[in-house]
C-alpha cells in the first residue's frame, strides 16, 4: 500500500484519531460500504497500534504543569490555579443547593413521599396486687421495661406481645431486680397495634420452654400508641 493512495491521509488521520467528530462519524459511515478503505485502516492499525502499546505510559510530575503555566500566563499562573480551584468548590456547593431544593419542591408537591417517623408505644401493665409496671418502645427499637418484683428462685418473668388475632410472642424474661431493656425483633415489632396487649407470665427459670405461655399470666396491660 502506498501512500500516493487518495485515502491514505484519510486513514492515517483515523487512526490517529486527528479527524474532527464530524468527520470521523462521515468517514466510520464510509468504512461500511467500502472494502478498500478498510483495508486501509486496517494497514494502518497494524503498523501504529504496536508502536503505541510499546511505550510505557509516564504522568509529567506537577512540575512540568507548573512550568507550562508561568510560560503562558507568567504571574497570573498561580492564581489562575487558586481561581480554578475555588471555581471548583463553588460548582460542587452550588449543586450540592440545587439538589436539595429540588428534593424539597418534590417533597412539599407530594408529601407522601416523606418518611414518617415510627410510631412510638408504651403500656402499663398492670398486676394482680395492683403494681404496674411501665414499658415503652424506644427510638431505638428496643422496650425498656421497669423492673418486675422478683420472681421466685426456680421461675422467670417472661413479657409477651399479644395480638388481637394470633399467638403470643415472647419479648424475653425480665432481669432481676432491674430495668430490662428487650431487643425486638422485626417479627414482633410488626405486632405492635392498637389492640395488642402485653402480658407477663411467670415461667420455668430461664423462660417457656416451649415458646408459648406455660405459667399463669400475672400482669397484663393495652399498648397505646403515643
Amino acid at each position: 500500500m502506498s501512500l500516493e493512495d487518495p485515502h491514505a491521509d484519510e486513514s492515517l488521520e483515523y487512526v490517529l484519531a486527528l479527524m474532527e467528530s464530524e468527520d470521523r462519524r462521515a468517514f466510520e459511515v464510509a468504512l461500511l460500504d467500502d472494502p478498500e478503505l478498510a483495508a486501509e485502516v486496517w494497514h494502518w492499525e497494524e503498523r501504529l497500534v504496536p508502536l503505541a502499546e510499546a511505550v510505557r505510559p509516564r504522568a509529567p510530575s506537577r512540575g512540568v504543569y507548573r512550568r507550562i503555566e508561568r510560560q503562558l500566563f507568567g504571574a497570573d499562573a498561580r492564581l489562575r490555579r487558586r481561581m480554578a480551584r475555588w471555581r471548583g468548590i463553588a460548582g460542587l456547593f452550588g449543586t450540592l443547593a440545587v439538589a436539595l431544593c429540588l428534593a424539597l419542591v418534590v417533597l412539599l408537591a407530594r408529601p407522601e413521599l416523606m418518611i414518617a417517623p415510627s410510631p412510638q408505644w408504651m403500656a402499663g401493665i398492670v398486676g394482680e396486687d395492683g403494681s404496674v409496671v411501665l414499658a415503652r418502645l424506644r427510638p431505638d427499637g428496643t422496650l425498656a421495661a421497669a423492673p418486675y418484683p422478683d420472681a421466685a428462685a426456680d421461675e422467670s418473668a417472661e413479657l409477651w406481645v399479644v395480638p388481637a388475632a394470633g399467638e403470643p410472642v415472647s419479648l424475653g424474661v425480665f432481669e432481676a431486680g432491674e430495668e430490662t431493656a428487650f431487643t425486638i425483633s422485626d417479627a414482633a415489632r410488626r405486632l405492635f397495634a392498637d389492640e395488642a396487649r402485653l402480658v407477663i407470665t411467670l415461667e420455668p427459670r430461664g423462660g417457656s420452654p416451649t415458646g408459648q405461655p406455660t405459667g399463669p399470666a400475672v400482669a397484663t396491660g393495652d399498648l397505646r400508641r403515643i
